[in-house]
């Protein structure tokens, strides 16, 4: 409930868009007979927030202020412990001045003190070892190929696999900002963006250099070009406006990756060499895009678990359809689909 013009409220609670900035106070009463030890589950919420239970501070992401100049936005994630006593008066400040949203989109969960914390345990061991496992591919196949006559195809996945993880560690659990400490809100914002973007011109040049004879140039260069817009309006503009535009930039991104689709099922269609690598990794990459944008929307309630699982999936299937590029049966077996003059002289001899 929110106090000054007090209503009712259901969380997760997005504010309107004509009342994004501002202050806001929410209560709420718990009465519980449970013996155990009780949690909170406490996700990112638009930009900082201050929660108090029996008036005592319990968590804190940033500073809470009505006005801009004095709050500080944070997005910090965290599950902390209740106090155990029968009644719980909670109360939650939120307040936003930097973001085109205010509130909260997650659901705040109160739960059995143990399964939460071993949630998030499990929740960053996953973004961990996705973290761990991009950087060392990343980094590996960049020293490997480079010794032996780096191609492209290598070169654009080597950057996707540092791009996706620095994006893993700046979105969803913040887990590098939340690890450090000392890293900006605005520097996250702009490298959670940012990352994005690149990502996905990594995305589509890198399924373009595999199977060079499925895609066109010209489209990829329109996303490329559509990419570099959103770059430089994220690098411009305060976070209060780019973020206002984020339906735009995850339809671009819905639509890349159906394009990606489109690549590899032309790849398949005609054989391509360990196409089916492929076909599997982009639809790991398809269910966790989509399972994140559902969450996003509000669907059903996130698993950084499942999520992070998919992503590494996606992007170890990717290494091994790549690989099969490289191999020497790829020469014969992604031959072009047309047949030219040259190649019915060669048939003909």
């Amino acid at each position: 409930m929110s106090k000054g013009r007090t209503k009712s409220v259901t969380f997760p609670y997005v504010w309107e868009a004509d009342e994004s900035q501002g202050l806001r106070t929410y209560y709420l009463t718990v009465s519980t007979n449970y013996a155990k030890p009780l949690g909170i589950e406490l996700p990112d919420m638009y930009t900082s927030f201050r929660l108090f239970v029996n008036n005592k501070l319990l968590a804190q992401s940033g500073r809470v202020s009505e006005s801009e100049i004095n709050a500080a936005p944070e997005w910090k994630p965290q599950t902390v412990a209740l106090p155990l006593e029968k009644e719980l008066n909670l109360k939650l400040e939120i307040s936003n001045h930097h973001h085109a949203k205010g509130g909260v989109k997650n659901p705040i969960i109160i739960g059995d003190w143990d399964f939460l914390k071993s949630k998030q345990v499990n929740a960053d061991i996953a973004t961990w070892l996705l973290i761990t496992v991009l950087i060392v591919m990343g980094l590996g196949i960049n020293v490997y190929f480079w010794w032996s006559d780096m191609p492209a195809s290598a070169l654009y996945f080597s950057f996707l696999c540092l791009v996706w993880a620095t994006r893993v560690g700046f979105s969803e659990l913040y887990i590098i900002p939340s690890f450090f400490g000392d890293i900006t809100w605005t520097w996250v914002i702009h490298i959670e963006y940012l990352s994005l973007f690149l990502a996905i011109a990594l995305g589509l040049k890198f399924m373009q250099s595999i199977y060079p004879l499925d895609s066109q140039n010209t489209i990829i260069w329109v996303f490329v070009a559509v990419i570099a817009a959103f770059v430089a309006s994220v690098s411009i503009l305060k976070p209060v406006y780019f973020t206002s535009w984020l339906n735009l930039y995850l339809s671009v991104a819905a639509l890349s990756l159906v394009y990606m689709i489109y690549i590899v099922a032309r790849a398949v269609a005609f054989a391509r060499y360990g196409a089916t690598y492929s076909v599997f990794a982009v639809l790991a990459g398809l269910g966790a895009f989509s399972y994140n944008l559902m969450a996003y929307q509000g669907l059903f309630d996130f698993n950084p678990f499942m999520y992070n699982i998919s992503y590494l999936i996606n992007f170890v299937l990717l290494a091994f359809a790549m690989f099969y590029q490289r191999s020497k049966r790829a020469d014969y077996r992604n031959a072009p689909d047309v047949l030219t003059f040259d190649d019915y002289n060669k048939v003909e001899k």
